[in-house]
């Protein structure tokens, strides 16, 4: 029997002991192992072993969209990080150490603030990046009164944290509360006790490289590639791998055996672990003393959540005399605050209530029915996503489903026999057949991943702090964000996207941004708000006028969506893009992960530089170009001049003799110059000493830039823009657009065009 006879589960099962080379060899053998080439199995299974790229559930049978994957991943990952910088948690915008501050741990932050996406620093040594993740830290702040150390309150700090492709974590921030300066110096790699090296790009070793991790409040855990869970509670201290005083589990074995941990989850007040056969064992989170460790580990007080033991798909346990067979094979589960909440593959959902009393009963299993109707027979639930307070749920049909804590005390504290309502569930629109990946929860704000490689903000952003990532407090009100004035009561600065408001294009997000064009955009924008010409029209926006606001709104929108086909173009169909077999159809900037903490996010990006360098060039003026003059031309007029011809005599319409007077009066005031400084005593020497001043002046300002909340961004941006002429929105007016009812905004410039049908001719929103 030949290769090509073999059945096609047969091949399928052969294919993952191949490497890509291998496999793409022998799908261009022959015509009938071509329709294998993207198979998707192959290349996700691939991707994860190769990169620890962690799994994506809805993502599963996207074979394109994982062979590209493989490919950039090697040499295109980027770290974004946006929001509340105190602690450096974003991995940027340090000010350089001097003398003053050198015995300081942490170097100072020069910007507590950044709206804008931008670079993580220094991740040159980390290598391929394979996940992100953002942690939450509770810091107990202190006063020394009388060399007596007081509590006096509590207050939140974040760490910003990275997985490689060969297994090593690495964090910047605040990982444990000790005040300002608890962490260490920018991004660092997360160590292990002496007994246990650490794996490394020249040396492997399975004990410590960390397959999957999680970042809960103030720890952080990893599962290493042989089963062995790690806790790491500071930054500055190695880790400790941890066990089960009540459960045995096995390490050295395949992922799916009985009895090894499969997954680890970090909390806010319970950690966990999923154990094959076994089910969710959690404990309760406290920093581990080391007088209590057998030096390297330590025994932990762990318990189960019940009915969580079954598995389906191992004989022993198959069966319904399993009392666990109505719950079904956990899926997935997440850690909330009092709550562990999980799937089960019979498409149900679960919580269980993690804090009781002593003296009362452990609490039963509750399922969350408001999720599903059992009318619903084509309803699925794919995956769950959360953490803190706030879940989602993942369903077939493009659905995604938000419950908070709020829900959960709902269901917990109901009476059966007494019928009461429960809190509604929140269904964004821009959520719903969106093809929403994933869901990243901060404290008040959250981002939604998409698998067209954006990003879309939601919720609501505390104190105006940037966590959005649309830019500024201008710059975000142009794209939808209201701000609660400062003086209100209750969340005063807070920024509030409108998620119920009417959108005009079909999908309805409002994205981040990465393109450090955008923002010159926009900034312009802001700037040309309240000119003369425009007053009127930015404080229609400014004022927050409804109407005005969703109009321009939607425009901008519209232009960033369809910015890589260059300025406007009045042929824009405002289609989903998708990912395929043509590479040239994708974006320069494609988001792979989102996650959030607190009051910041941070995202994992492929960057294509030149296809992202080709989008920018079609916003750049081209310089005129100066005519040059056949070579016997200027040898005559060299010749009959007694010097070769000014250029500014060859442009057109400047007469030679114009030029020639130009002269004459540019050699009068440079005698008349130099006679003023005759006169006032200046010699060359105070004039070499003033340049000298000001060139320092101007390296000062240079290198403040440098270091500077948008280094990367603001810096390339306005270079090379200004060589090249300028971008072509710099001589644009601030736009004027139509309201629904068809009236012009006030102004004087002509009206604005637009991407697709105007929305004052559609009548209506979608």
């Amino acid at each position: 029997m030949q290769l090509i006879d073999l059945p096609t589960d047969v091949l399928t099962s052969i294919f993952p002991y191949l490497n890509a080379c291998e496999f793409l060899s022998l799908t261009s053998s022959t015509k009938s192992f071509l329709s294998f080439r993207k198979d998707p199995t192959f290349w996700r299974t691939l991707t994860h072993s190769t990169f620890r790229i962690p799994p994506q559930p809805l993502l599963h049978a996207d074979g394109a969209r994982w062979q590209w994957l493989y490919k950039r991943l090697l040499t295109q990952t980027r770290v974004y990080t946006w929001g509340n910088n105190s602690d450096g948690k974003l991995g940027h915008s340090f000010e350089a150490l001097n003398g003053q501050n050198e015995g300081r741990q942490l170097p100072r932050v020069a910007n507590d603030v950044v709206s804008w996406p931008t670079e993580m620093w220094h991740t040159e040594d980390v290598g391929v990046v394979a996940d992100i993740q953002c942690g939450l830290v509770i810091v107990h702040k202190q006063l020394s009164v009388f060399a007596i150390w007081i509590m006096t309150g509590v207050f939140r700090g974040w760490c910003t944290t990275l997985l490689n492709s060969v297994g090593q974590i690495y964090a910047v921030g605040s990982l444990q509360g000790h005040g300002r300066w608890g962490g260490v110096t920018g991004l660092s790699a997360l160590t292990f006790p002496s007994g246990w090296p650490a794996t490394t790009k020249e040396r492997y070793e399975p004990a410590t490289a960390i397959r999957k991790y999680s970042v809960g409040r103030s720890h952080i855990l990893g599962l290493s590639d042989t089963g062995k869970v790690w806790l790491w509670h500071d930054r500055r201290s190695p880790g400790i791998f941890i066990k089960s005083t009540h459960v045995d589990s096995v390490e050295n074995v395949p992922e799916s055996s009985e009895g090894r941990v499969s997954r680890v989850v970090a909390g806010w007040d319970k950690s966990s672990m999923y154990i094959n056969g076994v089910g969710i064992v959690y404990f309760q989170y406290s920093s581990p003393r080391r007088a209590n460790t057998d030096t390297d580990g330590v025994l932990l007080s762990t318990n189960t959540v019940p009915g969580t033991s079954y598995r389906r798909s191992h004989g022993g346990r198959e069966g319904s005399h399993d009392p666990n067979h109505e719950t079904g094979e956990v899926k997935n589960h997440i850690v909330l605050e009092n709550y562990i909440v999980f799937i089960t593959d019979t498409n149900k959902i679960f919580a269980y209530k993690t804090s009781w009393s002593e003296h009362d009963p452990p609490p039963d299993l509750v399922e969350l029915t408001s999720f599903y109707s059992s009318d619903d027979t084509g309803f699925q639930i794919h995956d769950i996503q959360g953490s803190f307070r706030t879940f989602a749920i993942f369903t077939s049909g493009g659905g995604v489903l938000i419950g908070d804590r709020g829900l959960l005390d709902a269901f917990q504290n109901a009476n059966p026999n007494v019928p009461s309502p429960l809190p509604p569930l929140t269904i964004i629109p821009a959520l719903q057949d969106s093809s929403t990946i994933s869901v990243a929860f901060g404290d008040y704000h959250f981002h939604a991943l998409h698998a067209n490689g954006t990003i879309s903000a939601h919720g609501r952003e505390p104190k105006g702090q940037g966590a959005f990532g649309l830019g500024s407090r201008n710059m975000a009100a142009l794209r939808g964000v209201r701000y609660v004035p400062l003086w209100a009561q209750g969340h005063e600065g807070d920024g509030q996207i409108e998620n119920d408001r009417p959108l005009f294009w079909k999908d309805g997000k409002t994205e981040v941004w990465f393109e450090p064009e955008k923002r010159n955009w926009l900034s312009s924008m802001v700037g040309k708000m309240f000119q003369p010409e425009s007053k009127a029209r930015g404080d229609m926006i400014s004022r927050g006028q409804m109407e005005a606001n969703k109009i321009m709104t939607e425009w901008i929108e519209r232009e960033g969506r369809a910015w890589s086909r260059g300025p406007t173009t009045l042929d824009y169909d405002a289609g989903d893009q998708t990912v395929t077999g043509n590479e040239e159809e994708l974006p320069a900037y494609f988001a792979l992960k989102v996650s959030a903490a607190g009051w910041h996010s941070a995202a994992l990006v492929l960057v294509d530089d030149e296809k992202a360098e080709r989008v920018r060039q079609k916003f750049i003026v081209k310089p005129k170009q100066t005519p040059s003059l056949p070579a016997s031309d200027s040898a005559m007029q060299s010749t009959q001049n007694g010097s070769q011809c000014e250029p500014a005599a060859i442009e057109k319409d400047v007469p030679a003799t114009w030029v020639r007077v130009s002269n004459a009066l540019s050699s009068v005031g440079t005698y008349y110059w130099s006679l003023g400084r005759w006169f006032l005593g200046l010699t060359e020497r105070d004039e070499r000493e003033a340049a000298q001043a000001r060139a320092r002046a101007e390296a000062r300002v240079s290198t403040m830039a440098a270091i500077g909340a948008q280094e990367r961004l603001a810096g390339r941006d306005q270079h090379d823009s200004s060589k090249e002429g300028g971008y072509i929105w710099t001589d644009m007016p601030f736009p004027r657009l139509r309201l629904l009812d068809g009236v012009a905004m006030p102004g004087e410039v002509d009206m604005t065009e637009w991407r697709g049908e105007e929305p004052w001719k559609m009548g209506r929103f979608r």
